[in-house]
């Protein structure tokens, strides 16, 4: 069986709870299937009326503590609708109120499991296949910001990996940065927002305080997942304060397992995605899927 999100749910809502917390429909959508959860979210594969799936995930208000942020990101997730048409995304298709305590949004459903599902049966990837797949990653992204949209949310758990090998980014409509900011006032336990927003792929600059995130979050956000895909883990762990500390201890970011021999142009790019400075590092997505499409091919031709 395949799944869209890692399918473990353990000490928020028991399979059979999490099915029946919203009833067997929500606005004529059939719930099939219980996917997986955050701290403020239950995720479903659900049925179109009239045939068809899609992804549905269910928000809790308590998510949003700044005042209009709830209704500022279900106009968000409205206008993403139609903006987003690339073999590499799963496209949102809509959000909607669900009584006065949730909202929720629908996206593509794409066949497959995560990433992150991936690296724990597989440990890490090869450098060649790090790169191959992490370039279909941005090049989504790319469209993305094409559109005018950051995706704001990339990280091992948002990336699809298909039975035939095609990649998907998918949560583009997630509202991880209202998460963030409400962190504090949910006093939500460290591994529960963790789940959520995925801190370990936050740039210094949003672990700072800037909310609104900018093309260069998601440039470096897939630079930790390059790192990450070649070394089995990401390069740090903890919460804000510790990860910042983390970040400027190892900046510039290299490879801590010296047995992993990666190329020196898969190591500049790491290194150029990842710079502390949001101004030092890749300023377009375009720039980025280039310089992996050359680290790519350098590394075929034995010229890296």
């Amino acid at each position: 069986m395949q799944f869209t999100n890692d399918p473990e749910p353990s000490g928020f809502l028991p399979q059979d709870a999490a099915m029946g917390a919203f009833g067997e429909e929500i606005d004529g959508y059939k719930l099939k299937r219980f996917c997986g959860h955050g701290p403020v979210s239950w995720v479903y594969e659900a049925e179109k009326p009239g045939g068809g799936v899609l992804r549905l995930k269910v928000l809790d208000r308590a998510a949003f503590v700044a005042p209009g942020e709830f209704d500022r990101i279900l106009t968000r997730c409205t206008a993403l609708r139609n903006r987003l048409n690339h073999a590499n995304v799963a496209a949102p298709l809509g959000a909607n109120m669900l009584g006065q305590e949730h909202c929720y949004l629908v996206e593509e459903w794409k066949e497959g499991i995560t990433l992150r599902k991936l690296l724990k049966r597989s440990r890490r990837l090869s450098e060649q296949a790090a790169l191959a797949l992490l370039r279909l990653v941005a090049k989504g992204i790319l469209h993305g910001h094409e559109q005018g949209i950051i995706h704001g949310g990339v990280k091992a758990t948002n990336v699809i990996i298909g039975r035939t090998g095609s990649v998907y980014s998918v949560d583009w409509a997630s509202p991880r940065t209202a998460i963030l900011a409400s962190s504090g006032a949910l006093r939500l336990p460290f591994q529960q927002v963790e789940v959520e927003i995925g801190y370990a792929y936050l740039p210094p600059e949003v672990l700072h305080g800037e909310i609104e995130p900018k093309p260069v979050a998601d440039v470096y956000a897939l630079g930790i997942l390059l790192y990450e895909l070649i070394a089995g883990e990401a390069p740090f762990a903890g919460p804000p304060d510790v990860l910042l500390k983390l970040i400027r201890e190892r900046s510039p970011l290299t490879f801590a397992d010296d047995s992993l021999r990666i190329s020196d142009p898969t190591q500049d790019l790491l290194q150029w995605m990842t710079a502390y400075a949001p101004e030092a590092r890749c300023e377009q997505m375009g720039e980025c899927v280039q310089a992996l499409e050359e680290a790519l091919e350098a590394l075929k031709s034995g010229e890296a």
